[in-house]
Formats: structure tokens, C-alpha cells, sequence
């Protein structure tokens, strides 16, 4: 007559499963030396944030360590994670509130801040600077540029820092690398 007159059913527990899928997904995405997420992961992540809020402004900083080839060099490999570690405590610190950070390579990492002013941003570079031997470039995200434009273009201004005698902040609007200038 349409009525339900008995329901048979299995309840298996797989939190465990899940939350070891979770643990491999985190391991995946972040670099375990430093805590932040990985090269691949950190760009993906940046592209979602911007497409996630058009409207809002975006400030890429690319941070390079200072000699850092010598400490390694000068005080091997183990003293040279330990630096790298402390770097990435010290970027987190300061860009973990309202940023996507990760590493790049062996001593450079990248952040994206959301909704800051020029001066914040710049601010938040100099604070670093007086925690890290480093050298910072900055450029303002451009609408409908991609996350590798900005990393050309910040690597442009990071270089700009180390000929300027390292340990500064280059922060300049995009400029033209070479093979655009090429192009027009």
C-alpha cells in the first residue's frame, strides 16, 4: 500500500581514511622545510584568490635571500635549512593575514596580498628586511595578467634591489621586460 515496511542499511566508519587523504593532500601542497606551500601549489592558489575577488587589489613581492649560496657554502646544508626555516617563520609572520606565501626555489618565496595599500605593502617588505637579509621586489597586480607576468615583472624589481646594494625593496609599476619591448 506505499509504505516503508523495513529499511536495511551499512554504516561504515571512514573517518580515518578521510582524514589520511587530508594528511597526504596537506603534504602534497606544502613544503615540509618550510611550512609553506610549494612552487606549484602557491601559483595555483594565488590565481584562485584572484579570481575569487576581481575587484580587489593584489600586491606581488618576491623575496630573495642575500647570499644566501655563501651561508651554505660557509656552514653547510643543515645550517643553510635552518636559515631557510627561520626565513619562511618571518615572511609568515608578517604576510600570513592577508597573503598567499609559498616558496619559489631553494631561497625565494612569493606572496600575494589581498587588499592592502601600496604603503602596507611596502611597509610589510621593510619590516622583513630588518628580520631577513633579503632583497624584495613589488609590483601591483595588473587586471588580466597572469601569476608568471608578476613574477617576471617582481623579478625585474628584485633584481633592481641587489644592483642597488641588497638589502632593499624595489617596488616599481610593471615595467616592459625585454621581449615585450622586442615585441612592439
Amino acid at each position: 500500500d506505499g509504505k516503508v515496511a523495513s529499511v536495511m542499511g551499512r554504516i561504515t566508519d571512514i573517518h580515518a581514511e578521510v582524514l589520511e587523504r587530508e594528511k597526504r593532500n596537506y603534504q602534497a601542497q606544502i613544503d615540509p622545510m618550510t611550512g609553506l606551500y610549494r612552487k606549484e601549489i602557491v601559483f595555483e592558489k594565488m590565481e584562485e584568490l584572484v579570481n575569487e575577488a576581481p575587484s580587489a587589489d593584489f600586491y606581488f613581492t618576491l623575496i630573495d635571500l642575500d647570499d644566501f649560496k655563501a651561508i651554505n657554502d660557509q656552514h653547510g646544508h643543515q645550517y643553510g635549512n635552518k636559515i631557510l626555516k627561520e626565513a619562511a617563520d618571518a615572511i609568515l609572520g608578517i604576510y600570513a593575514e592577508d597573503s598567499v606565501v609559498g616558496c619559489y626555489g631553494g631561497d625565494e618565496f612569493v606572496a600575494l596580498s589581498k587588499d592592502v595599500s601600496e604603503q602596507e605593502v611596502k611597509r610589510k617588505a621593510e619590516t622583513l628586511l630588518d628580520k631577513v637579509p633579503c632583497s624584495i621586489g613589488i609590483v601591483p597586480w595588473m587586471k588580466g595578467r597572469d601569476v608568471s607576468d608578476m613574477f617576471d615583472w617582481a623579478e625585474d624589481n628584485m633584481y633592481e634591489a641587489k644592483r642597488a646594494g641588497k638589502g632593499a625593496v624595489c617596488y616599481q609599476v610593471v615595467p616592459l621586460r625585454k621581449t615585450e619591448k622586442a615585441e612592439k
